[in-house]
């Protein structure tokens, strides 16, 4: 169906038992293979409409509303997990019971991905931590990353377009629903910490600091009615007094259930963080190792052991150091360890934009350029590159910190906004010039943005493997993206800024021992922070919020590493089969055009591409 409106056979039952009288093989006429096919379509429709069901902000991204529901935000009680949970199991069930015939190359893939997805979030399910979903498993109900009290004020602060009264009402809706939403992760927190399962103790403030600004009774000054007042003033079909009206009711809002919702947050933190740990690791959670395992497997798509992924970033690390230190001694600086020549080549103010509005200004803008000359490379990638813009902006202040770093936010699919890349400027001195076009490459182009873009553009997927994504393929080829970006001379006439990109992958090499290390060998946050700090030549505080960040999202660090390696070990395989025959788009029109999927089913897709070369077919 790829980003397209979906038929919805009907209303949806959260409840368990929902496929009861439901059979898709009973009702079909055909051939043993047709009655199969109908009914896996008939099922993965089913299963599309589930997820629409209980992921409306995702259902709003994809611009689609599932039939029977009128949510507008997620329901994040307890009650909405246990039936996501029961859910699922039944879901998994159902496709175990298909009828046995045989599917189309097409449709048998999509079968497995789709199977396999829910078989792994049932399976995490057991354990009963946190969050799980198609695409993520986190431990904990909330932390400084993601929950109702950061995520939805994202979306309004930064997404949200008001033209017309009707956008104007939607964004009410979500204001009115924010104050459950909270109210209910407020509630799982405590009682997930009855049950054990509490945020390590340096988590506590950083939640703290993101919602503080939310509970302001100054009207004045809170940030969504800030975002209001300006995305009302730039409407063209409102009227004053429409937007007055409009504006009161915001206000309203905020003042008689917000502030209320943020209050008690922040007193449920107070109440839960005496029961916490200063340990980083999930491994003291109830069956924390085992639970760990399987967020490696589910973030990594392979059986690889905790202990086996360390050693291999340990060797990255060294084997990147030796690239590193070569690099920085054609510059003439030659004393001390890798990580204190980058520290000093970080510090120094020369690469550094100025902390000021003129200087966040400068940077943007140097990013634009980099990212217009990089996109020049578009037709080496693919064969038929995709054409969808991007916007860089800053992190609004009210929200930085919630992502170390920064993010990217693709473009929803009826374009009603564009895609964006939003980078934390908070502080300039994260940012050293040498290290801008590295993550430009990776979070833009040819990384997360191009990636996005050429799936939206296939219009293939059907629509449940829009909310399956492979973490090792997303992450790994964003990673790539950065090799990829060097191979095609990004950093040619800047030695400068390769020292940057190799520094990235870099990190990433050492976040992959750091994860394991806190998560399995019982690192100390103090621990983890100085070998970063020690071995990439980071800031100490970005190094705190990088260990912070593993601490609540266990195994996405591991990701990366382990799918890039995968990346280029079956770009090797491919290049020594077939010689003069190899071609990059080619091998990148394979990787890319079937979307995010297991390894295994990438390699099963190359294998067929190599062979076709080989005959001649192609």
């Amino acid at each position: 169906m790829g980003f397209q409106k979906a038929l919805f056979s009907g209303p949806i039952i959260l409840t368990a038992g929902f496929l009861a009288g439901c059979d898709p093989t009973t009702s079909l006429v055909g051939d043993e293979n047709t009655r199969t096919a109908k009914a896996t379509l008939e099922l993965m429709d089913r299963a599309s409409d589930v997820e629409l069901s209980q992921s409306p902000e995702i259902a709003a991204q994809l611009g689609l509303q599932a039939n029977g529901s009128d949510a507008v935000i997620a329901d994040r009680s307890q009650a909405a997990f246990e039936r996501a949970r029961l859910i699922r199991i039944e879901l998994l069930e159902a496709f175990d019971n298909l009828p046995n015939g045989s599917l189309n190359e097409t449709l048998q893939t999509d079968f497995e991905i789709t199977r396999d997805a829910y078989e792994q979030a049932v399976s995490i399910g057991r354990f009963g931590h946190g969050h799980v979903s198609l695409d993520r498993v986190l431990p904990y109900a909330l932390d400084q990353r993601t929950g109702a009290y950061i995520d939805i004020p994202r979306e309004l602060i930064n997404q949200a377009v008001i033209e017309t009264q009707g956008d104007a009402d939607a964004y009410l809706l979500r204001l009115s629903a924010l104050a459950g939403a909270v109210a209910d992760e407020a509630r799982r927190l405590e009682s997930d910490a009855a049950a054990g399962i509490v945020l390590p103790d340096f988590i506590f403030p950083r939640i703290a600091a993101l919602a503080m600004p939310f509970q302001t009774p100054e009207l004045a000054e809170h940030p969504l009615l800030i975002a209001f007042r300006k995305k009302l003033a730039r409407s063209s079909r409102l009227t004053e007094l429409e937007q007055a009206k409009l504006l009161t009711m915001a206000e309203n809002t905020v003042a008689q259930e917000i502030i209320p919702s943020y209050t008690q947050l922040l007193e449920t933190l107070e109440r839960t963080r005496p029961a916490s740990s200063k340990d980083p690791g999930i491994w003291r959670l109830e069956n924390g190792p085992d639970y760990y395992t399987e967020i490696l497997a589910f973030y990594t798509g392979s059986n690889r052991s905790a202990a086996e992924y360390h050693d291999q970033g340990l060797q990255l690390v060294a084997s990147i150091t030796g690239d590193i230190d070569l690099a920085l001694q054609e510059l003439g600086l030659v004393e001390g360890t890798v990580g204190d020549r980058l520290f000093a080549l970080g510090e120094d103010p020369q690469n550094i934009f100025e902390s000021s509005e003129d200087g966040c200004a400068e940077l943007i803008s140097y990013l634009e350029t980099e990212l217009d000359a990089i996109r020049q490379t578009a037709g080496q990638i693919l064969s038929n590159p995709p054409q969808a813009g991007i916007r860089i902006a800053p992190i609004v202040d009210q929200l930085r910190g919630a992502v170390a770093g920064g993010y990217y936010l693709p473009m929803p699919a009826d374009g009603a906004a564009p895609a964006f890349f939003y980078i934390d400027l908070g502080e300039m001195a994260d940012w050293p010039i040498f290290t801008l076009k590295t993550n430009l490459y990776h979070q833009v182009f040819p990384g997360h943005h191009f990636e996005r873009s050429a799936i939206a553009a296939s219009g293939r997927l059907p629509l449940i493997r829009q909310f399956i994504r492979t973490p090792a393929y997303d992450a790994g080829w964003a990673l790539y993206a950065e090799d990829l970006a060097s191979e095609l001379g990004a950093y040619q006439e800047d030695p400068l800024s390769r020292i940057g990109y190799l520094q990235s992958v870099l990190l990433y090499a050492a976040g992959m021992v750091a994860d394991t290390g806190v998560h399995h060998k019982r690192w100390s946050r103090n621990k983890a922070i100085d070998y970063l700090v020690s071995t990439t030549g980071k800031p100490r505080s970005s190094m705190e919020a990088e260990i912070d960040q593993y601490a609540v999202w266990p195994g996405q660090a591991v990701a990366h590493m382990a799918g890039r390696q995968e990346i280029l070990r079956l770009r090797r395989r491919a290049e020594d089969v077939l010689l003069s025959r190899f071609s990059l788009r080619e091998f990148h029109d394979v990787l890319l055009g079937n979307g995010p999927r297991p390894f295994p089913i990438v390699e099963r897709d190359l294998d067929a591409w190599i062979a076709r070369k080989l005959d001649n077919k192609s």
